[in-house]
């Protein structure tokens, strides 16, 4: 049962997550700030593909799109945030308009538009333009009061409380001009 900021991060340990927007942090310890030091007041869900050909967390937005509102709200609602902002990516407008359209009874929730530029995705590009904050060389996000997680990683942590199945699959695109036929997969963590 989560009841606060402690069981959720136990509980996130457990599941084995990290992250799954590309850097593979863990997400616990992003989580398990220290809020004496730390006066984090945004969740920055960075649905921003990390490279032009990507488009595993635009289907996870579009086919788990109350999965992806409900970890959102379960992530803010125990770690006491303010705000959220979702950045995405003005190349991917269904998304756009399916977020706003799950996200217009909580005004806590702002879906940003971001320009569709490499590198958009990066962890502190991603906090500047959602947010117009920058995180300095040798800062944490945390240091300017912004937590980021990735799309899918709000998606999953919802499903773990749900049905208590941890991390052993992972979305991902199969594409490029080498790819006879380019598309999304799901698949078992580890697989060659």
């Amino acid at each position: 049962v989560i009841t606060d900021k402690a069981s959720l991060c136990e509980a996130v340990r457990q599941s084995g997550c990290c992250g799954m927007g590309g850097a593979g942090f863990p997400t616990h310890i992003k989580l398990n700030f220290d809020k004496n030091k730390y006066k984090v007041d945004t969740l920055v869900i960075n649905a921003a593909e990390c490279e032009p050909y990507i488009t595993s967390d635009y289907r996870e937005m579009m086919e788990n799109a109350d999965d992806v509102m409900c970890g959102i709200k379960l992530v803010r609602d125990m770690l006491g945030l303010k705000k959220v902002v979702i950045g995405i990516e003005d190349n991917k407008p269904q998304a756009i308009k399916l977020m706003r359209e799950k996200s217009a009874d909580d005004e806590s929730i702002e879906v940003k538009v971001l320009k569709s530029c490499y590198p958009q995705g990066a962890e502190k590009v991603i906090i500047f333009n959602a947010t117009g904050r920058v995180v300095g060389e040798g800062q944490l996000p945390s240091d300017q009061g912004v937590i980021v997680m990735n799309v899918s990683t709000a998606a999953f942590l919802y499903r773990y409380f749900k049905t208590g199945m941890p991390l052993v699959t992972r979305r991902l695109t199969v594409d490029g001009n080498a790819v006879g036929e380019p598309k999304n997969i799901r698949t078992v963590i580890g697989s060659s």
